[in-house]
C-alpha cells in the first residue's frame, strides 16, 4: 500500500536527487523532471516497459504502452519515460555514431518511489515506507554560471559543420525540385568522455530557460534535457501545444537583441516556417478534439533562450472523450517542428539525406496518467549518453530558399551551450573536482 508523507518548505529537487543517489538509493532506474509547476523524482520502478530494442517483436507496441500508461493510473501512479525519434520507422535503438545499439526506442516505468515539490512543500508518495526527511536538501541559491571552459572538447566523431552545409544544399535542391515544403536536418557531436548527471544537469539546465527539464538514469542511458519546447499537454481532457520554428541568434547588447528580434519577426522564410507549422498541427489535432473547441491562443511571439531566439505560438482544445492522451501524442509525433512538411515527404527526404539515425534526440520524454492526463515535451537541447559514448546533437529548419552557412551558424548556436556545459562537467585526470559523489 502506498503511504503518502508531506513535508512542508521549499526544498531543492536537484540537490535531493543527489542526496537519494549518494545513499545508493536510486538505483539503475530514476528521473528528475523540473517543469511550469514544480519537479518530480522518481525511482525504484514497480514495473517497467521496454519497446522496439531490436530483440524481440514488440507487436504493436502502441496498445501495449496505452494498456501499460492505464494500469499505471489505476494504481494511482504515472508512467514517465521516452519515446526515441527513430521508434517512427526502426525497430531498435542505434546511437548516432552507431558506438551502441539493441536499446529501446520506447521505454517508460512506474515509480515506486515519487517526490512532487511544489513552492511550498514536498510530497513523497512511497511503496516500501522509506524515510525520506534525511534526504532532502533546502532550496538554495542558483549558482552563479561557470566561465568558458579554458580547453574545449574535441569530439571522438561528428556530422561536422561542413558535412552539414552540405546536406542543406542537397536539401535545398530537393525542396526546390518538389520533394517537400520544409525538412529539419540535424548534425551531431560525440565524445569519450566521463561526466556527472547531476552537476552537467546544474551546469546546463539550471542555466536555461526550459518548457521542461529532464535528468533520466534509464540503465547505460543517461539523459540531460532544457527541452525550449512542450509537444503534448493534457490535464483533465483540456489539451495544448507550444510549437517552436524559426530562429535568430542572441543579440550582444539589448539594442542588437531587439534588432534581430524584429528581424526575426519579419522575416518571410522564418514566419512561412513557422505558420505552416502551425497549421500542420492544428490540422493534426482537430479530428481528436470537440468540435469548434480548437484555437490558436497565440501566434508569432517570441521566446527567448540564451544562445538564441524562436517564433513560439500556442494552440489549445479539448480533448475528445473517445481519444486518449497517447492518441494525441500519436497525431503529433514525430512534431513537425522536428521533421517538416508535409510530414510524409519531410520524413522520406530527412532519412533519404540524413546519414545517422537520431535515437532519442527529437523524440518526446515525458509522462501519462490514464486517458485524460499527460505531459511531453521535445528531446532537444539534451545531452545523451548511451554507454560510453555521449552525443550532442541539434537541427535547423530547411526551406527552399535556406542559405548553407546561415543554417550551420544556426545549429552550431544550439550546440555551443551544450558544448560548454559538457567541458565543464567532464570528470577524469586533470579535471576539477564536482564536489558530488560521482555513480
Amino acid at each position: 500500500m502506498e503511504r503518502v508523507a508531506s513535508f512542508p518548505g521549499r526544498w531543492d529537487p536537484l540537490a535531493t536527487f543527489a542526496r537519494l543517489r549518494e545513499a545508493g538509493l536510486l538505483g539503475q532506474y530514476a528521473y528528475l523532471h523540473l517543469g511550469p509547476d514544480g519537479g518530480e523524482i522518481g525511482w525504484a520502478p514497480v514495473a517497467r516497459l521496454s519497446l522496439l530494442d531490436g530483440r524481440a517483436s514488440s507487436g504493436d507496441w502502441r496498445a501495449r504502452l496505452r494498456a501499460f500508461v492505464d494500469d499505471a493510473a489505476a494504481q494511482g501512479s504515472k508512467a514517465f519515460g521516452y519515446v526515441g525519434y527513430d521508434a517512427v520507422d526502426r525497430t531498435e535503438g542505434v546511437a548516432p555514431d552507431g558506438s551502441a545499439r539493441g536499446w529501446p526506442l520506447v521505454e517508460f516505468l512506474v515509480p515506486g518511489e515519487r517526490v512532487i515539490f511544489s513552492a511550498e512543500r514536498a510530497c513523497h508518495h512511497s511503496c516500501s515506507g522509506l524515510a525520506l526527511r534525511p534526504h532532502l536538501a533546502a532550496a538554495a541559491p542558483s549558482p552563479a554560471p561557470a566561465a568558458p571552459a579554458a580547453t574545449p572538447l574535441a569530439p571522438a566523431d561528428e556530422l561536422s559543420g561542413a558535412a552539414f552545409a552540405g546536406l542543406v544544399a542537397e536539401a535545398t535542391r530537393a525542396l526546390r525540385a518538389g520533394a517537400a515544403q520544409k525538412v529539419v536536418l540535424a548534425r551531431y557531436q560525440a565524445y569519450a568522455v566521463d561526466w556527472d548527471p547531476v552537476v552537467l544537469f546544474a551546469a546546463y539546465c539550471e542555466a536555461h530557460a526550459y518548457a521542461d527539464a529532464f535528468l533520466l538514469m534509464f540503465g547505460d542511458r543517461t539523459a540531460v534535457v532544457a527541452s525550449p519546447e512542450m509537444l503534448l499537454t493534457v490535464m483533465d481532457g483540456q489539451l495544448s501545444t507550444n510549437p517552436l520554428a524559426g530562429t535568430r541568434p542572441r543579440g550582444a547588447t539589448p539594442a542588437e537583441d531587439a534588432r534581430l528580434r524584429r528581424e526575426l519577426q519579419a522575416d518571410r522564410k522564418e514566419l512561412a516556417e513557422h505558420v505552416l507549422s502551425v497549421t500542420t498541427m492544428f490540422a493534426e489535432l482537430e479530428p481528436l478534439c470537440v468540435p469548434d473547441s480548437l484555437v490558436v491562443r497565440r501566434l508569432l511571439d517570441v521566446v527567448l533562450q540564451p544562445r538564441v531566439q524562436h517564433l513560439s505560438s500556442v494552440i489549445a482544445g479539448k480533448l475528445a472523450p473517445d481519444y486518449h492522451v497517447l492518441d494525441a501524442l500519436w497525431a503529433l509525433f514525430p512534431s513537425v517542428t522536428v521533421t517538416g512538411l508535409p510530414k510524409p515527404a519531410a520524413l522520406a527526404l530527412l532519412r533519404s539525406i540524413e546519414p545517422a539515425p537520431r535515437g532519442l534526440y527529437a523524440g518526446a520524454i515525458g509522462w501519462a496518467a490514464g486517458p485524460r492526463s499527460g505531459r511531453f515535451s521535445l528531446a532537444i537541447r539534451g545531452i545523451y549518453r548511451y554507454g560510453g559514448r555521449t552525443v550532442l546533437q541539434a537541427g535547423a529548419g530547411i526551406m527552399p530558399e535556406s542559405q548553407p552557412d546561415a543554417e550551420r551558424a544556426e545549429v552550431a548556436a544550439k550546440l555551443r551551450a551544450m558544448e560548454e556545459a559538457l567541458a565543464h562537467s567532464r570528470s577524469g585526470p586533470g579535471c576539477p573536482s564536482v564536489g558530488i559523489v560521482s555513480e
